[in-house]
């Protein structure tokens, strides 16, 4: 079973919203090591699975595959032992430097468990922002960088339990405002499925 990853040791860069957003889009199951993450308010109980401080990961036998929103310090072991049963790692960061910063630290921790990643540059507010934090990544990795907008649709996936796409059905005025995330959301998904690591409900 493939699985991924959605990790950065570095808090606030958008771990949890992008794993709920990819989780109402193809299904799949969330499992996260964060007791306190809202996840459960908007999946059903059978679709979450928080880990409590000291419980292993346990091995599923689902027909898709999971999805880890992980964060913390990797002596964590739960995080080594989920690096390695996935097929890819996703790892989000923001552009300011602080967070750059501390993803390229990220990166080269999870490259000793897994090098198949995947760059998120998150919460991207305009073009100049995304090519300046991807030219700094890119003159020390050589990985796939994708980008997702700053927008309030994740906001309120989280306050009306519902995934992007129902939102836009429900409310056509929003259907401009949120499409380009949404459009980014499905690249990241198709990207993935390329790699044969996740596939869509």
């Amino acid at each position: 079973m493939d699985s991924i990853t959605v990790y950065n040791a570095k808090g606030g860069t958008g771990k949890t919203s992008l794993s709920l957003a990819l989780a109402l889009k193809t299904g799949n199951t969330i499992i996260t090591n964060d007791i306190y993450s809202p996840i459960d308010d908007v999946l059903p109980s059978s679709k979450v699975l928080k880990l409590e401080p000291n419980e292993k990961v346990p091995i599923l036998d689902y027909s898709s595959p999971i999805i880890y929103d992980l964060g913390g310090h990797m002596m964590d072991t739960r995080i080594s032992q989920c690096l390695k049963q996935s097929k890819t790692i996703l790892i989000p960061t923001l552009t300011d430097y602080t967070s750059l910063k501390t993803t390229m630290y990220a990166i080269k921790e999870v490259e000793e468990f897994n090098k198949n990643i995947i760059l998120i540059i998150n919460k991207v507010s305009n073009e100049k922002e995304f090519f300046e934090a991807h030219k700094i990544l890119s003159n020390f990795f050589t990985y796939e960088i994708l980008r997702v907008k700053e927008s309030k649709c994740f906001q309120n996936m989280f306050k009306n339990k519902k995934s992007i796409d129902e939102m836009m059905q429900e409310n056509k005025l929003i259907t401009r405002a949120y499409t380009e995330v949404n459009n980014q959301l499905i690249n990241i998904i198709n990207t993935l499925d390329s790699k044969d690591n996740i596939k869509s409900a």
